[in-house]
């Protein structure tokens, strides 16, 4: 019989330990992983620039390649001065991940593109690539930048990625890119990437690539349960280059249960500029309940000059969802954002069942090229939505830059060929001036044309309150120019609304059979005091 000593049973017992603490990782499936969760496996590795170099060799040109399970921890910042010959030099990324339940811990260091030796940095060049289908991958604890394609790139398949403590500026295409697919043929869930975390992450200055490619800090397709909290994806600059592009903050496109938390997109610079962009590519791939939750997109910019004839660069929307159903933004700010043509805080086209709630949309400014009354600024605005609802929202200060030709509009929420929406205890105030916004007005029901009309919506006990207009009987309080209208307008309040010295606090055009409480029949273009069915305001003048 053996003998085993104290020493070799303790190790022995600590080994299973660590592989049954695997295993528990291996299964763990939820986004919401506190901090002190990061698995840290047994096997563990320095990362030199000597993994980098083929024998011989004095540039960082091989691809490191993860295969096997592991902690492994960069040593040292890392130049890498790849080649264009993937089949020579080991691929396009500097560190390929290709295993499961990994954690690569950057150090405190940086991979960086380093070109000095005249190597070309390959326009699919990336410095971290995640394998198809692996689970339980940690990166954290450093810093990325320079690469042409994205600086972390996670393909389809994907489950439980954490990306934490990472600061990556100065790649072109994107910073983060989720690269979740969507085929049937293939099975939706195989390839989805699900359950993953983004913390105290920070993409700054993605710069896009002329005649190519947008700038993009943080991009997700297909992404399934995925929790962005405490991250920046702000200052993107694709205006500057010889053909400028547009640049986004973030990009979610595609996805279900995404939630930004505590996040920011300031400050992004390009041919058209969205902060965080929630996007459907089709009525079948609906982005569906996802939230925002304290995020801020403020200060976006898409001053580029152009002629007036060109409606295709020029627009800046803070937050904006297409195609998206049962989503939610609450406390949050899009402020000080600037276009050509087009600057709304809060964009919406398509969207269903969505709740806005306590937002702020202040001082964004639009262009004065004014194409069509789509253009200058708005705080709130929602087009061919059914069901969504605005509450406790708060929208000040939409202008133009300048004067601005005749249907150039400021207005403070606006629903356009809406269904079923509520717009309830909002305040919109100050939007257009007196000087030169032709169009000033505090809630909108307008549509594109006479058979698309805002239908069945609701706006209640709201404020409106010096909302003015250049030109005489465009500006409004509260407006509703569909003359079959089947909206309701209930215990609003409207002062010092109109144009100039004129007031004009509900311009609501009535249908044939409306009549006031006195039987007596009204336009309600002007001052009106009465209360009137369906319509209850209170009017000071």
């Amino acid at each position: 019989m053996k003998v085993f000593s104290r020493g070799f049973v303790l190790s022995l017992f600590l080994l299973f330990a660590v592989h049954a603490d695997e295993n528990q990782e291996a299964h763990r499936n939820t986004a919401l992983i506190s901090r002190q969760t990061i698995p840290s496996f047994h096997y563990m590795r320095g990362v030199s620039n000597n993994d980098f170099r083929k024998a011989g060799d004095t540039t960082l040109i091989e691809t490191f390649t993860i295969n096997n399970p592991g902690t492994y921890t960069l040593v040292q910042d890392i130049g890498f001065q790849a080649q264009n010959n993937a089949a020579i030099y080991g691929g396009t990324c500097v560190v390929y991940i290709n295993s499961s339940n990994v954690v690569l811990d950057l150090g405190s260091f940086t991979l960086y593109s380093d070109d000095t030796n005249a190597h070309t940095n390959t326009s699919t060049q990336k410095a971290i690539d995640v394998a198809k289908h692996k689970h339980n991958i940690t990166i954290k604890n450093g810093n990325i930048s320079g690469f042409v394609d994205s600086g972390i790139y996670v393909r389809s398949g994907c489950n439980n990625i954490r990306i934490q403590d990472v600061t990556i500026n100065n790649c072109k295409k994107n910073g983060i890119f989720f690269a979740g697919v969507l085929n049937t043929a293939l099975g939706h869930s195989q390839q989805i990437i699900s359950n993953c975390v983004v913390d105290n992450v920070t993409v700054a200055e993605t710069t896009g690539i002329t005649n190519a490619h947008d700038a993009v800090g943080l991009k997700m397709f297909h992404c399934y349960n995925v929790l962005v909290q405490d991250s920046s994806f702000g200052y993107s600059n694709a205006g500057t280059l010889a053909a400028p592009k547009d640049a986004y903050g973030a990009l979610v496109e595609s996805c279900t249960a995404v939630v930004f938390n505590n996040c920011e997109a300031n400050g992004n610079y390009g041919n058209n500029v969205i902060g965080f962009l929630l996007s459907g590519t089709t009525t079948a791939a609906v982005s569906t309940g996802c939230s925002f939750v304290n995020c801020t997109a403020n200060g976006n910019n898409a001053i580029i000059a152009n002629t007036a004839a060109d409606s295709t660069k020029g627009v800046c929307y803070a937050f904006s969802g297409s195609t998206v159903r049962a989503c939610t933004w609450d406390n949050c700010t899009a402020n000080g954002n600037e276009a050509t043509q087009t600057a709304h805080g809060f964009f919406y086209s398509n969207a269903q069942y969505c709740e806005t709630t306590h937002c702020t949309a202040n001082n964004n400014i639009g262009g004065n090229s004014g194409l069509s009354n789509l253009h200058g600024a708005r705080g709130f605005y929602s087009v061919s939505g059914t069901g969504n609802l605005w509450n406790n929202c708060t929208a000040r200060g939409q202008t133009v830059s300048s004067q601005a030709p005749s249907n150039t509009m400021a207005i403070g929420i606006e629903l356009d060929g809406e269904s079923y929406s509520l717009v309830q205890e909002c305040q919109s105030s100050n939007n257009g001036d007196n000087a030169r916004v032709p169009w000033g007005i505090g809630i909108n029901l307008r549509h594109t044309s006479a058979s698309n009309p805002s239908v069945s919506c609701t706006i209640d006990n709201c404020r409106v309150t010096n909302n003015r207009s250049s030109t005489a009987g465009q500006g409004a309080g509260i407006r509703d120019a569909d003359t079959t209208t089947s909206s309701l307008v209930t215990n609003c309040f409207g002062f010092n609304n109109g144009q100039s010295t004129t007031a004009n606090n509900y311009a609501i055009t009535p249908v044939t059979n409306f009549k006031t409480i006195t039987g007596t029949y009204s336009t309600m273009n002007a001052n009106f005091a009465d209360q009137l069915e369906p319509y209850t305001n209170v009017d000071i003048t």
